[in-house]
């Protein structure tokens, strides 16, 4: 580190390696999402199309940076909806998670571009484990009206295995990208659902869990 003794005062200059600034990758994702139950708990579920969202952060751990951590704090409103044709009384279950995944990514494709930065393509596998915030049963009582039922005896926490791919480019002095992520669930939500039993849609006793596949924007 270069010093510069000017009337008496040492002054000290730091140099940033480039490289060690294009690491730092901070940015958000907005999604649109299918999510639904597999499991036998339900006779005919649906899915229930919602908007996901968070802010990831992701770090090379190797020196070709091929190999990144990727980690990142978001939500999701996942469920499912319900046919009517199945003389369901159920309309849908709506529920929204607060989701924290974390896994590698890989990037299988690198293309140098004319500005002398890269389009990046990736694999992604992980896990997300997930806090359950706020649920809710919406049943119809009649043609017209809706009853609502908060709070569903549901385990609050959820893990899901998570496979993607994104792919990210530059634009102006930033970029933007795109990411296709499959998440399923591991964990049987089912706390005491059974309470609902008098529900068409539901056949008492069985596991369910949450699945989800997101199309996603990312800056």
């Amino acid at each position: 580190m270069p010093s510069n003794y000017l009337f008496g005062q040492e002054e000290d200059y730091t140099f940033v390696n480039p490289d060690e600034k294009e690491s730092l990758d901070l940015g958000i994702r907005m999604g649109y999402a299918a999510n639904s139950f597999y499991g036998k708990m339900f006779k005919s579920p649906l899915p229930l199309f919602a908007f996901t969202g968070g802010v990831y952060y992701r770090h090379p751990i190797n020196k070709s940076k091929k190999i990144s951590l990727y980690t990142e704090v978001g939500f999701s409103f996942k469920g499912a909806k319900f046919n009517e044709q199945a003389d369901s009384s159920i309309e849908r279950i709506a529920l929204i998670y607060f989701d924290f995944p974390i896994g590698i990514e890989y990037t299988l494709k690198s293309i140098n571009n004319t500005d002398n930065r890269n389009t990046n393509y990736r694999l992604f596998i992980g896990l997300q484990p997930s806090i359950l915030a706020r649920s809710s049963l919406f049943r119809k009582i009649d043609k017209e009206g809706i009853a609502t039922s908060y709070g569903l005896p549901l385990r609050i926490m959820d893990y899901s295995a998570v496979v993607g791919v994104p792919m990210d480019f530059p634009v102006g002095y930033g970029k933007m990208g795109f990411a296709l992520f499959f998440k399923y669930g591991l964990r049987n939500i089912n706390r005491d659902m059974e309470r609902f039993g008098n529900l068409s849609n539901f056949a008492s006793g069985h596991k369910f869990g949450n699945w989800q596949i997101a199309l996603n924007i990312t800056f």
